[in-house]
């Protein structure tokens, strides 16, 4: 497995302690296997952070119709709603 990216050891590491732990050794294929479900996962997550113009980023919405700050509604305001 030398021949990997540094960046798939977490990965390699992971499958190794779970092969280990569950008692399960993985056969050669197996692991070919799992390590190219793992390129065509990150591949994908690339193509679409490419063409996502801002990448996790989290959107945020506020109500300003209640004219508080954040959106929250003030005591004022619930206690009109009732």
């Amino acid at each position: 497995m030398g021949s990997m990216p540094t960046s798939y050891e977490p990965y390699l590491s992971a499958i190794s302690a779970t092969s280990r732990i569950s008692g399960n050794v993985l056969s050669p294929d197996e692991l070919m296997e799992a390590l190219t479900e793992e390129y065509e996962r990150r591949a994908l997550r690339a193509k679409n952070a490419k063409r996502s113009d801002s990448n996790d980023v989290a959107m945020s919405a506020n109500d300003r119709a209640s004219g508080s700050k954040g959106g929250k509604k003030s005591k004022k305001d619930v206690d009109e709603e009732l």
